[in-house]
């Protein structure tokens, strides 16, 4: 299980994109200002920007007990975290979310989006039973809200759990959800559930319906510019092409995902696709790939340009 199906809700469900009616304007303070440019970071592939500016939030926010200040910041930790490879970092701090948002209140959607995510995180570190329940109790708060937008991301993670049952009802769940999703317009959302549906189908041998499926992904992800969930979809092409006999096309998706990677800071991570790369291709492609690789063995400054 890749860290996106593993770990999809975190950046999935961060701001205010589930929430149905628009809430009332929070007041501008000192911690949803460095929560903002945290996950501005985040967002961008920052990933030691945004933990100062995510540390600095929460500070802010403690030092006045801004409970949903806290309870934001964490949350971005948490999602920080799981882009860092971090499941354990990722499930205190949704846990540490959600906790905050219990002290603000119960039965709200800030509590149905932690839960939602503290589901996610307890997925990736096997904990299967209790993430099941975590989805459940989204889905029940979500129900009581009438909101299907928050619970939108908690049915995308019982689809990922059905997978060990049947790749059938994993697909189906994963399908139903991204209907929801399209009707609602929530993209990121989309972009998980078809990438839930893309492993399903993959499951039951149809590869190149989970190609279709990882593709328009890929250009979700890619226009709302999250380099985390491009990374992960590029990797899912790349596997999904070499099982069709695609090695030129496999080794230019993990090429390309080395590139994200590398501009994310995540250098060792980008050598090891770079060298996947090389190992699939042939020729002068092979030699250029391997030359790459071998420029991420030495120190490098993320923004260097690539080499020749």
């Amino acid at each position: 299980m890749s860290a996106r199906v593993a770990l999809m809700l975190g950046l999935s469900i961060l701001g205010a994109g589930c929430g149905g009616a628009p809430p009332p304007r929070p007041p501008v303070t000192s911690a949803s200002r460095f929560n903002a440019e945290g996950l501005r970071r985040l967002e961008r592939g920052d990933l030691g920007g945004a933990e100062g500016m995510l540390r600095d939030a929460l500070r802010e926010a403690e030092l006045v007990d801004d409970l949903p200040g806290q309870a934001e910041a964490y949350s971005n930790l948490g999602a920080l975290a799981a882009a860092q490879g971090d499941p354990a970092g990722a499930l205190a701090m949704h846990t540490a979310a959600l906790r905050a948002h219990l002290a603000a209140g119960a039965g709200t959607r800030g509590e149905a989006r932690a839960r939602t995510n503290v589901g996610s995180a307890l997925l990736s570190v096997g904990r299967r039973d209790d993430a099941a329940a975590e989805f459940a109790r989204a889905r029940e708060i979500a129900r009581a809200l009438s909101d299907e937008r928050v619970g939108l991301v908690a049915r995308v993670g019982e689809a990922t759990l059905a997978l060990t049952r049947s790749p059938e009802e994993a697909e189906r769940l994963a399908r139903d959800a991204a209907a929801l999703a399209r009707s609602l317009g929530e993209q990121a959302p989309l972009a998980s559930a078809l990438v839930a549906a893309g492993v399903a189908t993959e499951a039951r041998g149809d590869h190149a319906g989970a190609r279709a499926l990882y593709d328009e992904a890929l250009s979700l992800d890619k226009a709302r510019e999250d380099p985390g969930a491009v990374a992960d979809d590029l990797a899912r092409l790349s596997h999904v092409d070499e099982r069709l006999g695609r090695r030129a096309e496999a080794a230019s998706f993990a090429a390309r995902r080395s590139r994200v990677l590398r501009r994310m800071g995540r250098l060792a991570d980008a050598r090891a696709a770079m060298e996947r790369a090389a190992s699939l291709a042939t020729g002068a492609d092979a030699e250029s790939y391997r030359v790459e690789a071998d420029a991420l063995r030495a120190p490098t400054r993320p923004d260097a340009p690539p080499p020749r």
